[in-house]
């Protein structure tokens, strides 16, 4: 019975090994997404920002209207009359499950007409993140908003 049993545990480790592996592999792919895509935010390279977004992918700002679809999201990261920053992030909460992802993350941000103030706000933000059929994690839904009274609007 034991050998039986030892046959079976050595026949599920196979099964479910590569699994495993697969889900680190995809993490590590989720993780340095997240990290080069705040790394396109701090260089303000608004084009390879924008590459990290689906195609039907959703952006809520903060006190702002819905975007729906890259072609509406371009025209709010492209908007070059604006400066967009953020310092101190730090993630909360992040979750992977197959080909869905989340990132709940807590850090500064500074919104404002370029030769304008810079004020940093405290926020939070939760990135849904999705697998393509090639395998490469994009931005399905980016909310954030801002942990002050001061409406994003008195930021413009």
């Amino acid at each position: 019975m034991k050998r039986q049993l030892m046959y079976a545990l050595l026949i599920l480790s196979f099964i479910f090994a590569p699994a495993c592996q697969n889900k680190k592999n995809d993490f590590k792919l989720l993780t340095r997404e997240i990290a080069r895509y705040y790394s396109s935010i701090g260089s303000r390279d608004y084009k390879g920002r924008l590459n990290f977004y689906n195609e039907d992918a959703i952006l809520m700002p903060n006190n702002a209207s819905i975007l729906r679809g890259k072609n509406e999201i371009a025209k709010f990261l492209g908007d070059t009359s604006y400066v967009f920053k953020v310092k101190d992030r730090r993630a909360v909460d992040i979750y992977m499950s197959d080909d869905l992802a989340y990132i709940v993350n807590n850090y500064k941000f500074a919104f404002y007409l370029k030769g304008g103030v810079e004020e940093w706000q405290s926020t939070k933000s939760l990135h849904v993140w999705k697998k393509n059929k090639s395998g490469d994690w994009k931005i399905q839904a980016d909310i954030w908003n801002s942990n002050e009274i001061k409406k994003f609007s008195e930021l413009l």
